[in-house]
């Protein structure tokens, strides 16, 4: 749901919304933006299973991440297409989209969560110390990498290297729980207090929060400050999630948060289009933010129903790599 929120204005931008109308939304994601991709992947690493065999393991990765990564984001940019004009009929279209698909390297978020996955499985087989080692290291150098900045980003791989240690942290507390449920609202608590003050410091200029998503915004000096927004944003995270388990609506998003990520912009920017088209083009950031608000609700509604007429349609869900 974050990321439809984020991602609005994104879509926004590429639209022509005013970029006056983007303001109030950019300050306000600041407040998750610093933690929740990492905190997406210490939850994968804790409900993943990395003991079994390399070959299931990697065909089972295959089939639930890098194939729907792949058929989802060439499908939906194929029907964007489409609405703008495009032949339906033209193969062309289609065949282009999966060549940009593997010629720009893919969705940075699939390829990151496939490579870094495969790359915890061949560390898990080590011991325990040299785990943590390898896992530093790979992480010190990512950061170095994303410094020094030398050659492109192939393959996503200093995303990768930045990732791997939140899937190995979620690996180790499924046998560390009676440990982390004392501290999970100590930290909470400590999250609430010190992430809206490092949020309200970025937006008056006096500091920049780090964050790593599609960018990277994480150096050897504010590693330590990412990692206590971790840490604290999870925790946050985690016990909202029990307080509203039982909504359905939400539970269908999180069911479908592979078709959510891979589709958001097409929704996003069909419904922007749309309200665009009624007449509401905003110029400044309060009217900016109703505007964008609106689109995000339809794309939650409309993300809803594509989520359940998949993933319960035995034709459809192969999609999203079900059976």
């Amino acid at each position: 749901m974050c990321l439809f929120y984020g991602h609005s204005i994104i879509y926004g931008r590429i639209l022509g919304v005013d970029e006056e109308a983007t303001h109030l939304i950019g300050k306000t994601q600041l407040l998750y933006e610093g933690f929740f991709m990492q905190s997406f992947f210490l939850i994968t690493g804790f409900c993943s299973s990395f003991k079994i065999p390399i070959s299931v393991f990697i065909w089972k990765n295959i089939k639930t991440i890098l194939l729907p990564g792949m058929l989802l984001s060439v499908l939906g940019n194929y029907i964007w297409s489409l609405l703008n004009g495009g032949e339906i009929s033209s193969i062309v279209i289609l065949l282009s989209k999966l060549s940009d698909w593997f010629l720009l390297g893919g969705e940075w978020f699939i390829i990151a969560l496939f490579c870094s996955k495969l790359t915890l499985w061949f560390i898990l087989k080590r011991n325990k110390h040299l785990q943590i080692v390898i896992v530093a290291l790979i992480y010190i150098a990512g950061l170095t990498l994303n410094q020094i900045d030398i050659f492109p980003n192939y393959i996503w791989h200093r995303h990768t290297m930045l990732l791997i240690p939140y899937l190995y942290m979620g690996f180790l507390a499924k046998g560390n729980l009676e440990k982390i449920e004392p501290i999970m609202k100590p930290v909470a608590l400590i999250g609430v207090v010190i992430i809206p003050v490092q949020v309200l410091l970025d937006i008056k200029g006096f500091y920049h929060m780090p964050f790593n998503d599609n960018g990277i915004h994480v150096s050897l000096l504010n590693f330590p400050i990412h990692y206590l927004n971790v840490f604290c944003g999870t925790a946050i995270v985690i016990l909202i999630s029990r307080t509203i388990e039982k909504c359905a609506f939400i539970k269908t998003l999180g069911m479908g948060s592979l078709l959510c990520y891979l589709w958001n912009g097409l929704l996003l920017m069909l419904f922007i289009t749309l309200i665009r088209n009624i007449g509401f083009n905003p110029n400044e950031q309060y009217t900016g933010w109703i505007f964008y608000m609106i689109a995000v609700m339809l794309s939650y509604i409309a993300a809803y129903v594509l989520v359940l007429l998949v993933y319960n349609n035995k034709c459809l869900k192969w999609l999203v790599g079900k059976r």
